[in-house]
């Protein structure tokens, strides 16, 4: 079974190959200006005394930077998007409607039973002193099960075992039966110059990466393995501190997939740890008490698909996710907002134009378990006989600026964070890739084979397609406040918006003449098994 994200575990070696992606992250695409409106022939008609000329046919433009940004403000606006909530509807609704604006063909929903997870009521206290914690997410209900789960009103009072990084180590000869677990949730970081050493291609133009900076990602964790590790040891809960985070605890991670977390957990900031081993130090007996009740139910997730003909029946496939879990400016309206851009674009141009027909898709289900993800693959992919899958994914998450932790605070800078592009293609699809990053000045990217991962997966949502054998060409990033209330519309990187969208138009053009054997680079991951 492959692994998306954070699930993909955390076994020194693979983490580091694993890290280097996470950290990073488009021939002919016309600018020229639009047509006169109406009212601008109705004038026109006027000064010349007679009968207005014809317009001028509107050629194909990738979207100004405004429109993209404005597709990005009216996601945000729509409520928290989680799988199944009305935010959730609102933004499939939204893209559907617009895919059929754009004059994209059989727009559907495709739809997916996935779950939802509520947090009813959550607290922390210590010693009797009640401290500030946010739930972890999916913690409690464990597997599959649906109902109402967790401590009761009145919570659960046990001791603390500190075990710091919660390595096999830091576990060792420490009973935590019954007891609450403390440890340091701590991110994966990238070493530049490893990361540099890796790349098929790395576009740093204006020298703006240090090989001394760091590149922590928030959804590669020691998360699953210390939650389990707790869990086979018979611990009651667990208190994560977010050791390596900026000053918020409003940590909202996936449903790892591997990890049936059915204890209750919490997370804390760095200093409301430091405040609580302070405490232990003091009193090694304080008791923690730890409450929260949850509520998980099956929900509707629903993909949205549409497709452009071209003059081939061979598809690429162009995606991204629509849902998140709080505003997800840049996890992932960014990506979305992409995705609608290129369909706009292409939609334009006349069939004969599109060498390769296209096929668009907005997934859901990201932060609840990927079962929009699995179902897209088990009907267009898997579900298709091998000649008639797509000859290609092009996938595109995390338009976003760069953030730093600093003396505990969260600092944004005017650059982008760095991006990576993974896949598994062949050299001149490859060489596509570079000149249209060099040539739409998309910098601070690193270009990386998906195999650096290991295994048979890739931390994106190009994944599953990758693991059911199709190439990807897959551009992503890992801003540390990816997964926090704080990914709001200001931490889109807006000089990028356009650039990206061109790139990828350029990068889908020059697919198109491309035989299937071509586009095929090294050995795409195994077919997994789907429907799980």
């Amino acid at each position: 079974m492959f692994q998306t994200r954070a699930a993909l575990g955390l076994p020194i070696a693979l983490a580091m190959t694993v890290f280097f992606f996470v950290a990073c992250f488009g021939t002919g695409v016309s600018t020229a200006s639009p047509s006169p409106s109406p009212d601008s022939a109705s004038i026109a008609k006027k000064k010349q005394g007679g009968k207005a000329k014809a317009p001028v046919k509107r050629r194909a433009v990738i979207p100004s930077t405004g429109r993209i940004f404005g597709w990005i403000k009216d996601l945000t606006s729509l409520g928290y998007r989680r799988t199944g909530t009305p935010g959730g509807r609102r933004a499939a609704v939204y893209v559907r409607d617009r895919f059929k604006r754009f004059g994209l063909k059989d727009v559907s929903f495709q739809t997916a039973r996935s779950y939802s997870w509520k947090a009813r009521n959550s607290s922390l206290s210590i010693g009797g002193v009640k401290q500030p914690s946010f739930p972890i997410a999916h913690s409690v209900t464990g597997g599959t099960r649906v109902g109402d789960f967790g401590t009761g009103k009145n919570g659960l009072t046990a001791g603390i075992v500190d075990v710091g990084d919660g390595t096999t180590a830091d576990f060792a000869g420490k009973d935590i039966a019954g007891k609450v677990v403390l440890f340091d949730l701590r991110f994966l970081n990238l070493p530049i110059p490893l990361f540099r050493m890796l790349s098929d291609y790395y576009y740093d133009p204006r020298a703006t990466i240090s090989d001394s900076d760091a590149l922590p990602q928030p959804y590669i964790t020691n998360f699953v393995d210390v939650a389990q590790r707790a869990m086979d040891g018979g611990a009651a809960g667990v208190v994560g501190v977010l050791a390596d985070y900026f000053d918020s605890d409003k940590y909202y991670n996936e449903n790892y997939r591997r990890l049936d977390m059915d204890i209750p957990g919490v997370w804390v900031t760095r200093n409301v740890g430091a405040s609580i081993r302070a405490r232990l130090a003091e009193n090694p007996t304080a008791a923690a008490n730890l409450r929260l009740n949850v509520s998980r139910g099956p929900v509707q997730a629903r993909n949205v698909v549409g497709f452009l003909p071209g003059r081939s029946k061979e598809t690429i496939l162009i995606s991204s996710h629509h849902d998140a879990v709080f505003d997800g400016a840049v996890e992932d309206a960014s990506g979305t907002a992409e995705v609608l851009a290129l369909a706009k674009y292409f939609a334009t141009l006349p069939k004969r134009k599109r060498q390769k027909s296209l096929m668009f898709a907005t997934m859901d289900s990201h932060f609840t378990g990927y079962q929009a993800h699995m179902a897209f693959t088990d009907k267009y992919i898997l579900g298709v006989p091998p000649a008639k899958r797509p000859v290609a994914n092009v996938a595109i998450e995390h338009i976003g600026r760069q953030g730093l932790v600093e003396n505990g605070k969260l600092k944004m800078t005017a650059e982008s964070e760095v991006q990576g592009v993974l896949h598994n293609v062949g050299p001149k699809p490859l060489e596509a890739i570079k000149q249209a990053i060099e040539r739409n000045r998309v910098d601070r990217t690193v270009v990386l084979p998906a195999g650096v991962f290991g295994g048979d997966g890739i931390p994106t949502d190009a994944s599953f397609s990758y693991a059911a054998g199709v190439p990807v060409i897959s551009l992503i990033s890992g801003p540390i406040y990816l997964y926090d209330k704080q990914d709001t519309i200001d931490k889109i990187h807006k000089p990028h918006l356009r650039p990206v969208a061109k790139a990828f138009a350029e990068i889908t053009e020059d697919l198109g003449p491309l035989t299937r054997e071509e586009i095929v680079g090294s050995p795409p991951g195994p077919t997994p098994a789907m429907g799980r």
